[in-house]
């Protein structure tokens, strides 16, 4: 009669033991995979805003949204740039995120797939704003850079921006409790003050390489003035364009040309 073959208590530890060894090997890099993809999805996501952003420009008489007071590049006087230059938005419907939102039909894309919770602006207000109001709920992923504004009721226009490709214009948020919609080196305020070493309410890190201790390497995503988006560290963010303390700053506050705001000159970079 034949005998049937079977493993043996070793090879069975053996083929087990490869087995581990090939787990261990691959996770790690199916991980780093996936926040790869995660990274390109979310700057995906900050293009199709920044193209957004470019589209409301086009449609308004080269003005960028705000980040808040959208009734016009005034607000409160619209009137002011030469006849009626309302844009229309009413609160509770006048944030940047709606109103981009609005533009590409999609509000998805104000959530970073890296982010977790479910954090979302306005939730706060509740139902006597109207209604309709939970459709003004946005998802916190992202800041609207208020750093280049002297005044936030005042609008800028693509082509006040000496170098738009290097003026970033929006920032990855942390996902925070009642998070503020906008970031700026000139607030007192600690939930959207920015600085070289300020990092409250910014998701410096949402794509890895950063710790408290070490902020200057942290990747997060950027969408600049001319539309287009690109990943950095937060050290790199803050470098003086052109490595000096010349003229034109840093990606946070650039220079402009034909200022309206601060007698016609570049306002100081204030870290």
């Amino acid at each position: 009669m034949k005998t049937k073959k079977a493993f043996t208590l070793i090879e069975l530890l053996v083929v087990i033991s490869i087995i581990s060894l090939l787990i261990g090997i691959l996770l790690p890099a199916l991980g780093a995979a996936r926040k790869t993809a995660s990274k390109l999805s979310c700057m995906s996501q900050m293009r199709q805003i920044g193209t957004a952003n470019q589209i409301f420009a086009v449609d308004h008489d080269d003005f960028l949204v705000k980040h808040w007071e959208n009734r016009g590049p005034l607000d409160a006087d619209p009137s002011g740039y030469g006849g009626d230059a309302s844009w229309g938005y009413e609160f509770p419907f006048q944030s940047w995120d709606y109103i981009l939102s609005q533009v590409v039909s999609n509000k998805s894309i104000f959530k970073c797939p890296d982010e977790d919770g479910e954090v979302m602006y306005s939730s706060w207000v509740g139902d006597w704003a109207g209604p309709n109001f939970a459709d003004a709920h946005i998802h916190a992923s992202y800041r609207l850079n208020m750093g280049h504004h002297a005044d936030t009721r005042k609008g800028m226009r693509v082509s006040d921006f000496k170098n738009p490709s290097s003026s970033m214009v929006i920032a990855e948020g942390l996902n925070a409790e009642d998070p503020e919609r906008y970031l700026a080196q000139w607030v007192s305020d600690m939930k959207s003050r920015v600085g070289e070493l300020v990092v409250d309410n910014t998701a410096f890190n949402r794509h890895g390489g950063g710790t408290t201790e070490s902020i200057k390497d942290g990747i997060s995503n950027y969408v600049f003035v001319d539309g287009h988006a690109e990943s950095m560290a937060w050290g790199v963010s803050w470098d003086r364009l052109g490595g000096t303390d010349s003229k034109p700053e840093t990606i946070w506050r650039m220079e402009y040309e034909d200022s309206r705001y601060n007698n016609g000159q570049p306002l100081t970079n204030q870290n």
